[in-house]
Order: C-alpha cells, then structure tokens, then sequence
C-alpha cells in the first residue's frame, strides 16, 4: 500500500516533492518508503507518537511548525475535531486518502446508517469527492486529481468506489 500510495503522490504531482510530512502516520510504512527517494521525510502524529527506528525520518512535535512541500493524510483526517486547522499548513500540496461516502449522490440514508465506515466516535468527518472539493477550495486549495487507486488492495463491498484518495495544490 505505500508503495502504490507514494507512486500516485508522485504521477499526480509529475515529480518527486523535497520534503513530505505524513500526518497520522501510524507504523510509518510510508514513510520507510518515502525515504527510499524523497529527500526530507517527516511523520506527525497524535502523542505519543509511535517511535520509527530510521534516521531518515523526522518525527515532529507540530504539523505547523514549517514547510513541507506535500503534507499527506492517510486515513487520518476524518478523525480531526477541527478539521478547519489544516488551513493553517505551510505547504504546496495536500494529499488525501479517506473513506469515500458516496451519500451526497445516494441520499439513502439506510445506506449511510449500514455504512462500515460510519464510526460516529470516531470518523468525525465524511466526504464524497464533490464535499472534498469544496472543503478543500474553502480552506484556499485547487483540486488537481482523484482516484480510488487503493480500491484494488481494500476491497469495496458493493459496485461503488471504497477508497478516495484526492490531491490538491494551494491557490
């Protein structure tokens, strides 16, 4: 999965960034693969932060504190309470990867209700690609591109995309 996340990141971009920050990084996965040819890798995540044994990455105490060409979210930013604070990146591009909701083209809210990504505790958040956009725009950012490329390792379970993953560049 990071290899086909870092892959996408870099077509949809059409280069390589200088520096990256993946904010809920988790394992740091990919990060490790970041690594391999980005030059300044960083991982933020809530503290305690999960301790990555590699010199090449940068574990930050703040997402705000300075530059970072492309800031990922990686299934992690449905969790934010004030979502709105990502304005407050310093950065080029924000690349996302979340649950898609496919609500705003259904409206079936038995479906939403039944949704295995509906976590009321947790996912505080839900976005289809038209929501995503508008939130993103809001928040100064162009939409560049959209794909459910990570729909071929986690399956949907009906005919509809699982997987958003969205890039964007400020305006």
């Amino acid at each position: 999965m990071a290899y086909l996340r870092l892959g996408n990141l870099v077509g949809a971009i059409g280069h390589v960034p200088e520096s990256i920050l993946d904010v809920g990084y988790g394992s740091g996965v990919f990060l490790k693969a970041a690594a391999e040819i980005i030059r300044d890798v960083n991982g933020y995540d809530v503290p305690p932060a999960y301790p990555i044994d590699d010199s090449r990455i940068k574990v930050q105490d703040s997402m705000f504190s300075r530059y970072y060409e492309c800031v990922c979210f990686f299934d992690s930013l449905e969790h934010f309470h004030d979502i709105y604070e990502i304005r407050k990146l310093k950065t080029n591009y924000i690349y996302i990867s979340l649950p898609w909701c496919h609500y705003e083209e259904n409206k079936d809210d038995k479906q939403f209700m039944q949704w295995k990504h509906r976590k009321p505790s947790e996912h505080l958040w839900h976005f289809g690609k038209k929501s995503l956009e508008s939130f993103m725009k809001e928040i100064g950012f162009e939409y560049i591109c959209h794909s459910n490329i990570e729909d071929a390792i986690r399956k949907p379970e009906r005919n509809e995309a699982n997987i958003l993953t969205a890039l964007f560049r400020r305006r």
